[in-house]
């Protein structure tokens, strides 16, 4: 029995830590090279089974020479339980031996949740999501997190089982998590965010955070006693039930500060800040919060603000200017009315991210300050990072962005987020700006066009969210034509959203070879579309890297591909997501040589398509689709008895497809959740045994659930476990 970090640690005998040890590395232990530098990393545990553990998990497989004997050159002893035991350089070790960026950031992360708790693996998921160290859709984060959470335990550093979902986390482990993220860089870059992490770790300086305070998610309806905040170097209240904090605490040491996600959270006292003097790091990101104290401005070493997501706050201190060593001024989703004019003196002031308030209302917007950014604001400032999101159709910002682009071209940007209202806008931009010119604005989203606010979206969030998530965003609104430096941009871009283009009848009038770096397409209520691609010719190559499809409100929609049928090997190769809504003339989705090409589609989601009749269909009956008394029912797949198969796909849903006949004779070997609603003319699911083995889940209306022919009735009874009737929430 030994301690480190105060902590006791049972130690086993030498010959059972090396069998375990040798079990957890595997075969490659055994190489002569190996074993010697093996018997030091074991001798160097300390014979501890929770370290043998973690370490032997770190070096499975591994077969690099000079990798063991950087391993075997750890050192460190049981130590006598003071704090400075706190960072076990094992623990270490196999925290840098972790490979995803997001995993490690997910590690450190749980370091502050895991204080002698038992947590659900689904709880943890959204803490991951809502500190945004996941990327991508709810759905897909929801995944990643499942999946980083799975690989901590395989590598022991956390611990827990798929069957019960409950992990925890060891305190040795913790300790060190808890040291990794107070004393290094990448500790510190996990609470900002995404795009700003980077920025963040090359300019800050780094504090130790030599004594927490962490009450994360603790349910907290009262902030802590000011006794708790005075010592503190780091304070950690995210994610709480308290509705305000001290008046004016004494945090001399206080380094950083995070209150996000506190919703009750409505006013910061007038005089909080006066006595954080060390203060760097500030997060009040998701409260509400109306304004800022102007002793905020007090606050000469802070570097990172973040006031994200704040709907409430529509003023910034007048003195803002006074933050001398402000780095990164994150202020999106808040409704700022404009820009204080004191925002031209922060010097050092490197990603600015800001949202505006806005309206089309007459009366409203006569009250409303004249220009939401004042003229030589941003000319002033040496932004590498720039977001600029404002209230679609705002005139203020129509009138004013002549003016701001113009100040926009000198900067050396590696982001911009910004709305180009004009065509003019945008080609000033592409011609002028050095940083577009040179290929180093390496992640942007522009919106190209008169924007225009909905009452309902005709785009999904997910979607939406996946659109804007990815690096390279571009979204054309309203257009009428084809504008080349539209192409230029759509040339870099990773994702497409398409929103009420007038007069375009395919999308592949921009040019297939203009589209080969998208991963995402959305098009939207484009009325004279009546397909996606026109392939030129056999073997065309058709969007390679394209991960998700969502084709929505189409009036004209008839096919996603016509022209020649071969389609060039790797054409869809990457596409994983299909979703497919409101298209009234839609009868069928795929041709079965398509199908060939959809060997990584696992989702495939249709809604309110009131034609559709079928999934696939042969590609010789193509031509006959505009013949509205064709029946397509004769040529599905099963006509010729060909088997179609979808190899991957996990999902599908059909909800709203009154005409739906059937699938012929598609199979879907991966299948696992299926959902139906409003498919009266679907009569049989097509399933046989084989493609049910994986089904977890199918959703649908009792009623006609029962009414379903099968022609295995055994089948019946296996995946009636598997029912549960839909809600009106999940159609």
């Amino acid at each position: 029995m030994f301690a480190v970090g105060g902590i006791q640690l049972e130690s086993i005998s030498s010959s059972d830590a090396w069998e375990l040890f040798n079990r957890e590395v595997g075969n490659v232990i055994d190489s002569p090279e190996i074993t010697p530098y093996a018997k030091v990393v074991v001798d160097n545990c300390w014979y501890s089974r929770l370290i043998i553990l973690a370490v032997g998990s770190a070096l499975s497989g591994e077969s690099s020479v000079e990798e063991w004997q950087l391993a075997a050159q750890i050192q460190g002893s049981p130590g006598r339980g003071d704090k400075d035991d706190s960072l076990n350089p094992h623990i270490k070790y196999c925290y840098d031996r972790l490979k995803a960026c997001d995993m490690k950031r997910c590690f450190l992360y749980c370091a502050l949740l895991f204080d002698n708790k038992i947590i659900h693996v689904s709880v943890l998921a959204k803490c991951f999501i809502n500190e945004g160290l996941l990327d991508g859709t709810t759905m897909a984060a929801y995944n990643r997190a499942r999946d980083i959470v799975r690989q901590l335990i395989k590598a022991s550093l956390l611990e827990g089982n798929d069957k019960t979902m409950m992990v925890k986390m060891h305190d040795v482990i913790r300790n060190s998590a808890l040291a990794i993220l107070s004393s290094t860089i990448e500790g510190r870059q996990i609470f900002l965010r995404r795009g700003l992490r980077r920025l963040g770790a090359e300019q800050g300086d780094i504090h130790s955070f030599d004594k927490y305070l962490i009450k994360v998610d603790a349910h907290l309806k009262e902030s802590p006693p000011l006794s708790e905040w005075e010592e503190a170097t780091a304070i950690f209240l995210m994610d709480n039930e308290f509705s305000s904090i001290p008046s004016m605490p004494s945090c001399p040491k206080l380094a950083s500060l995070f209150l996000q996600r506190n919703p009750y959270l409505r006013v910061i006292p007038t005089n909080f800040f006066s006595s954080m003097h060390s203060l760097t790091n500030l997060d009040l990101s998701n409260t509400r919060i109306r304004s800022l104290p102007d002793s905020l401005c007090q606050l000469k070493s802070l570097q990172v603000l973040l006031v994200r997501d704040c709907e409430h706050l529509i003023t910034l201190p007048s003195a803002i200017g006074q933050l001398i060593s402000l780095l990164v001024l994150d202020l999106q989703g808040t409704k700022l009315l404009n820009l204080p004019d004191t925002t031209r003196e922060l010097s050092n002031l490197k990603s600015l991210k800001v949202s505006f308030h806005g309206t089309v209302n007459h009366t409203e917007y006569k009250n409303l300050p004249t220009k939401v950014i004042g003229d030589g604001i941003i000319s002033s400032l040496q932004l590498e990072e720039l977001g600029i999101f404002v209230y679609p159709g705002d005139r203020r910002w129509t009138v004013g962005v002549s003016n701001i682009i113009k100040e926009v071209t000198h900067l050396m940007l590696s982001i911009f987020y910004f709305h180009f209202c004009a065509i003019k806008n945008l080609s000033h931009f592409l011609q002028e700006n050095k940083s577009w010119v040179d290929g180093n604005v390496t992640k942007f989203n522009f919106i190209v066009g008169h924007d225009f606010k909905r009452a309902v979206s005709l785009v999904t969030k997910d979607a939406e969210s996946m659109h804007s998530c990815s690096e390279r965003c571009l979204r054309f609104v309203n257009g009428e034509t084809i504008p080349y430096d539209v192409v230029e941009v759509l040339k870099r871009a990773t994702s497409l959203y398409l929103d009420h283009h007038l007069s375009l009848h395919l999308l592949s009038e921009f040019g297939i070879d203009n589209m080969n770096a998208l991963k995402i397409c959305i098009l939207s209520d484009c009325p004279k579309v009546w397909a996606i691609i026109h392939q030129e010719q056999d073997g065309d190559i058709i969007l390679p890297r394209l991960e998700y499809l969502s084709i929505n409100s189409l009036y004209s929609l008839k096919s996603i591909i016509v022209g020649h049928r071969v389609i060039g090997k790797g054409s869809f190769d990457m596409l994983k997501c299909v979703s497919v809504r409101m298209n009234p003339k839609l009868r069928f989705l795929f041709t079965c040589s398509m199908v060939k090409c959809l060997l990584n589609l696992e989702e495939l989601m249709i809604d309110d398509c009131v034609s559709l009749e079928c999934i696939v269909i042969q590609d010789d009956m193509t031509d006959k689709y505009s013949d509205d008394h064709f029946d397509v029912n004769l040529h599905l797949p099963a006509a010729t008895g060909e088997n179609v198969v979808f190899p991957n796909l996990k999902v599908l849903k059909l909800h709203y497809t009154p005409k739906l006949l059937g699938f012929g004779r598609c199979t879907w070997p991966s299948i696992e959740y299926m959902s139906f609603y409003n498919c009266p003319m679907l009569k049989r699911l097509g399933l046989t045994t084989d493609d049910a083995v994986n089904i977890k889940e199918i959703t649908a209306d009792r009623a006609w659930w029962n009414s379903l022919e099968w022609d295995e009735p055994a089948l019946s009874q296996r995946l009636e476990e598997c029912f549960t009737q839909i809600q009106l929430d999940d159609v």
